[in-house]
């Protein structure tokens, strides 16, 4: 069993077949961080899932909560049509409601809500981690900014005062993303500093001098054929972590497949046929 509840999600499935757009549906997981730094106990649960729903026949966990409220026939006021702060008001009084039925204590739920608020539903952070490079005139640390994605920065500030940030990478939805990209921060001289993710092998390195961010996966520099095809394929594909980008995604696949993996040589042929088919398609 949980100590703590680490995790508030929410589903909605109706037979409407909308869906909230994520923008605003994703304060939902900035409630979810701060419930997370509040740790509540409730029950040994670990996790929460808010469920709007029109249907009576959802199969349900005992961790579940089910929020069902029907919308009217003819009614624009419904789920899809709320503001972000709305939203969460929605499903944080559900939330409570339901904690309350059970016996549970909601202080640390509602200071979460709180904290939320309070920043007026953006989700702007600098995290706690920081580190000075050698010669101690500058200091890094990680801010992100939480829309329908997550976008995260190196920070870089002096002691004259003067700050810049430096675009890593947008984040799919969803803060175990960014826990997993958080691994740790470290200088490598004065003018380098590396984010590893919290596989302690991969990460983005920031160079001051011709301020470029690179990622670096580790299976592919490291000469490995099969890394080389799988980062050429999550650039060509984006993943969690990476943006699109066609071109280094041809670049991984090549040195992939000079080094005689067959799935990177299929996937250059594929395309060599595709563009030959479509010649004017990007």
């Amino acid at each position: 069993m949980a100590k703590y509840v680490i995790t508030v999600e929410c589903y909605e499935t109706v037979s409407l077949g909308l869906a909230t757009p994520r923008e605003v549906s994703s304060v939902i997981d900035m409630y979810s961080y701060y419930l997370k730094e509040q740790k509540p106990e409730f029950q040994g649960i670990g996790k929460i899932i808010l469920v709007y729903s029109d249907k009576d026949d959802l199969d349900l966990f005992p961790d579940v909560v089910k929020v069902t409220f029907k919308q009217k026939e003819g009614s624009e006021n419904n789920i899809w049509n709320l503001e972000r702060s709305e939203y969460l008001k929605t499903y944080h009084k559900k939330l409570i409601e339901y904690i309350l039925s059970e016996g549970g204590d909601v202080s640390k739920f509602n200071k979460a809500f709180e904290i939320v608020e309070s920043k007026n539903f953006i989700f702007d952070e600098i995290w706690k981690v920081k580190k000075w490079n050698p010669s101690r005139n500058a200091v890094a640390t990680i801010e992100w900014h939480f829309s329908d994605v997550i976008d995260i920065y190196f920070l870089i500030s002096y002691k004259n005062g003067d700050q810049k940030r430096y675009f890593i990478s947008s984040l799919s939805s969803g803060l175990g993303v960014l826990d997993f990209c958080l691994g740790g921060l470290r200088w490598i001289d004065n003018d380098n500093v590396i984010l590893v993710q919290s596989n302690k092998r991969d990460h983005w390195q920031l160079s001051l001098i011709d301020e470029k961010v690179d990622f670096y996966f580790h299976r592919a520099e490291s000469g490995d054929a099969h890394g080389q095809y799988d980062l050429g394929m999550m650039y060509a594909n984006g993943s969690s972590f990476l943006k699109k980008d066609l071109q280094k995604s041809l670049h991984w696949l090549r040195k992939s497949a000079e080094n005689g993996y067959g799935r990177a040589i299929n996937q250059l042929s594929k395309r060599e046929k595709s563009e030959l088919s479509h010649p004017n398609v990007q």
